[in-house]
């Protein structure tokens, strides 16, 4: 690091670059990956300095995937921004020609940009990134990445299911083709198109027969059990929560088996009110939280505490870009107690805002059909909406419709 700083001084980003590529293997050798990470962010600098803008906006585009991977909308925009930077300053430099070596991170930071406006944006659309559309051309990662970003926001938090539908086999062939190297992003992605079009035979049989590795098959039966409660209020949710907790705990998961314990406890208290297993169950998520073990699939960190605080603040946007990441993870990973609560808050923001349709989809899909009729009656008069049908005395434990009409984001 010292003779890296040296470098830099001298203007030798070439040998900065190498020395600090040196120091970022040996930390992450380690078993130091926040500070390889770092460095690997000190190291993008230096080859932007010395003009190699491709390699550059690889390392920038590991670091802005992190962030956006844990729902860090202002460090993924600041790196989004970095980069961005280096390419308008190559451009201004050679105004008269295409910028040798800078095709691929141009084609990245198309698909960076694309990813932060889906975090920045507190109503997304639901369309599918033209980039998406073309060949991958050695982009496929990156753009899988971008796709489970979309899907998980269109069909978790939103709801929207059209779009998934309508580019379901695109979506498929994109798992497909980065099922070799990133398994938790190809199965991701296969289950928003399974969340969308209901179609869950294929990704459950082959969770209950090990295809997968043991984690993969319990966020499978995890997220199938989180589909089944919000789509129709089912009881045999807890069948595949409880099956998701055995294959978690066997692979060392514990952290995960705690929070899908939560989600049985939360079925069980609205399906079978004062059930005589509830601190038992208690008892066991506390215990599978405390013991060591790997860390969480998806890791929502402490965004669900960000939040609250800015919504106490009545900072509605930073509240719902935080909520809505919260509330993606949480589902995403099959969490439906932290989705439960994460979705309540999430409720409070468009109803501050006077937004009571909005603020009533939200909390009808965690089964808060009380809530909703309360909202009703500080809201003016206006034609019933498919939250009022919802929150009507005939109401079930499912949520509205996964087909039901939103409102056009502004």
């Amino acid at each position: 690091m010292e003779a890296a700083a040296r470098f830099t001084q001298e203007n030798n980003h070439h040998a900065a670059a190498d020395k600090l590529e040196q120091a970022e293997n040996l930390l992450a050798q380690s078993g130091f990956d926040g500070h390889a990470a770092s460095v690997a962010r000190r190291r993008a600098d230096a080859l932007i300095n010395a003009g190699h803008l491709d390699e550059a906006a690889s390392l920038l585009t590991e670091a802005f995937w992190q962030r956006a991977d844990a729902g860090d909308v202002d460090g993924a925009r600041a790196i989004c921004h970095r980069l961005g930077e280096a390419l308008r300053a190559e451009a201004s430099e050679h105004p008269d020609t295409d910028a040798a070596g800078t095709g691929r991170a141009l084609r990245l930071f198309a698909v960076m940009d694309c990813a932060r406006n889906l975090l920045a944006h507190p109503f997304p659309e639901p369309k599918l990134p033209a980039l998406l559309q073309g060949d991958p051309n050695g982009l496929e990662i990156s753009l899988a990445r971008l796709a489970v970003l979309a899907s998980e926001t269109a069909t978790l938090v939103d709801r929207q299911t059209a779009w998934i539908t309508e580019h379901a086999e695109h979506l498929t062939k994109l798992a497909d083709a980065v099922r070799d190297t990133d398994e938790l992003l190809a199965v991701r992605l296969r289950l928003t198109v399974a969340d969308a079009t209901g179609q869950w035979t294929d990704l459950v049989n082959a969770a209950y027969r090990r295809r997968h590795r043991r984690i993969l098959c319990a966020l499978i039966l995890a997220r199938h059990a989180r589909h089944l409660v919000i789509t129709e209020g089912s009881k045999e949710a807890a069948e595949h929560w409880k099956e998701a907790v055995e294959q978690a705990c066997l692979d060392g998961h514990n952290a995960d088996a705690g929070e899908w314990v939560h989600a049985q406890r939360l079925l069980h208290q609205r399906t079978v009110p004062m059930a005589l297993s509830a601190t038992d169950d208690l008892d066991l998520a506390n215990a599978l939280l405390a013991r060591p073990g790997r860390s969480k699939l998806l890791d929502a960190g402490d965004l669900l505490t960000k939040g609250i605080g800015a919504l106490h603040d009545k900072n509605l946007r930073v509240a719902v870009l935080a909520l809505r990441q919260q509330v993606r993870l949480s589902a995403a990973s099959g969490r439906w107690f932290d989705e439960h609560v994460a979705r309540r808050r999430l409720a409070e923001v468009p109803r501050e805002a006077r937004e009571f349709d909005r603020a009533g989809d939200h909390a009808v899909t965690v089964g808060e059909t009380a809530a909703v009729k309360h909202w009703l009656v500080e809201r003016p008069p206006r034609r019933p909406s498919a939250c009022c049908v919802a929150a009507s005395p005939t109401a079930s434990f499912a949520p509205c419709s996964p087909t039901r009409p939103s409102a056009s984001p502004p």
